[in-house]
């Protein structure tokens, strides 16, 4: 709680403060009301307020002459909170996650535009007032989605044998304190669940898996849920979806929808088997879809369109509430992407040879090989070279030599090299090379071709 001290020879200036103060849901509490600058000293002193509201004009000292008074110390103050700020984040005793929705019954109706702007303002609201109350950091995990990192300076008082946690009602406090400025501003309020109290920033996942965890477990008329006030708790182990990044990157790098369904097919299998463990089904889905909103080219408008017809669009993945039905989403959205995939392969592989063959050509001075060409164009080097197979007259290496020999003929004719200027000038490995591939080509050495010319 912020003390705030009001200074003001006219009293019922004081008061209207005071009452405009007490409407609000900022974290503060009036610590006392001055008449002049000489009393005000005196209570600054006193009760060492975080903020002081004071008129200018005023009898004995006026505000001007109080403010010299106290502006050293100020700024003492204000520097060190500075220096606090610029030390490392995670040098706390001890953090409590929390993941929360904003809810907006209205929302649905507006625009995408006013959508935006309104969840927008609502997180900003948000990021502003929580850190009021305590060390807090703020999160966008989407538009409407969000996570807050409580920080404590010490570590709150343990539990009394048989009874709860004294930190949940800390937070439900803060929680709700912000939940009523949203609601009072935007006409959105905040559904929240709150994860464990861990004492090590390394922990900080898992109390975040209980937040999520605890959410579920809200409603309307609970609103803010806490993971250690819930019964039969599952087991909250994470469940790693890396296991299948490279046949997901594969999917999405070579638009494949054969291992795009196959790969979504197993995630599916695996969750089905393991019903409790519905928060990581959750995060696998949304992993997946942010991967692909991500990945794609213009991932936001091609996911939006595929999800044009569906309430909520792709956010509709949060209304999914047990492993059944996400792993049932997660299937749709494995075959309308894999329906995308197939329209964009064939023009997507064309693409990739096309800018491949303008890239050979326009650096063909340079030594090309498929490993380094592929990095460039962030493709696999075995892709690469079953594309150039399937769209190219000719392989990948062949291609490149083809293009090599081309520019040699030209300078064995255009300026006065030697063979061996020429091999590596074009990045041949040796002068002998360049004439095996050179005669495989023309049918000639280069030095018989050059010979020729000038005949």
């Amino acid at each position: 709680m912020h003390k705030i001290l009001i200074v003001d020879d006219e009293i019922l200036v004081q008061v209207g403060i005071q009452s405009l103060l007490s409407q609000t849901a900022l974290n503060v509490q009036v610590c006392g009301t001055a008449r002049n600058g000489q009393i005000a000293l005196e209570l600054i002193e006193e009760q060492s307020p975080d903020i002081v509201i004071t008129d200018i004009k005023m009898p004995v000292m006026d505000g001007l002459e109080l403010t010299p008074e106290v502006l050293q110390e100020s700024i003492t103050r204000a520097l060190s909170k500075l220096h606090r700020a610029q030390e490392p984040d995670f040098h706390y005793a001890g953090y409590v996650c929390c993941y929360g929705e904003i809810v907006s019954t209205s929302a649905d109706a507006l625009p995408r535009e006013k959508q935006l702007s309104l969840f927008a303002s609502s997180l900003q609201m948000i990021r502003e007032l929580a850190p009021k109350y305590m060390p807090c950091y703020a999160l966008s995990l989407d538009m409407q989605h969000f996570a807050l990192i409580f920080c404590y300076e010490t570590l709150p008082e343990p539990a009394a044998p048989g009874q709860d946690h004294t930190y949940p009602e800390q937070l439900a406090h803060i929680l709700t304190q912000v939940s009523a400025a949203l609601k009072n501003y935007y006409s959105v309020s905040l559904q929240c669940g709150v994860g464990s109290l861990v004492n090590t920033p390394f922990a900080v996942s898992d109390s975040y898996q209980c937040s999520r965890q605890a959410y579920q477990a809200g409603s309307p008329s609970c609103p803010i849920t806490f993971f250690e006030r819930l019964e039969n708790v599952a087991a909250h182990s994470s469940f790693n979806i890396g296991i299948f990044k490279n046949d997901l990157c594969k999917a999405f790098e070579e638009y494949d929808p054969e291992t795009l369904q196959r790969t979504i097919r197993s995630i599916c299998e695996l969750f089905s088997a393991h019903p409790q463990y519905y928060v990581q089904a959750l995060d696998a889905a949304c992993n997946i879809l942010y991967l692909s909103i991500s990945t794609l080219p213009d991932g936001e408008n091609v996911i939006s369109d595929i999800y044009k017809n569906t309430p909520m669009g792709y956010c509709s993945v949060y209304r999914q509430t047990t492993v059944e039905q996400v792993v049932s989403w997660l299937g749709g959205f494995g075959e309308k992407l894999s329906a995308y995939f197939e329209e964009k392969r064939r023009d997507y592989k064309n693409y990739i040879v096309i800018n491949v063959k303008k890239y050979i050509n326009s650096h063909i001075r340079e030594h090309l090989s498929l490993n380094e060409v592929a990095a460039i164009f962030g493709i696999s080097p075995n892709y690469l070279s079953q594309l150039f197979g399937k769209y190219n007259d000719t392989g990948f290496n062949e291609y490149i030599n083809i293009c090599k020999i081309g520019e040699s003929k030209k300078l064995l004719t255009e300026g006065n090299y030697k063979v061996y200027e020429i091999a590596d000038m074009l990045g041949f490995e040796s002068a002998f090379y360049f004439s095996k591939v050179f005669k495989k080509i023309e049918g000639v050495s280069p030095t018989e071709y050059q010979n020729t010319q000038y005949i």
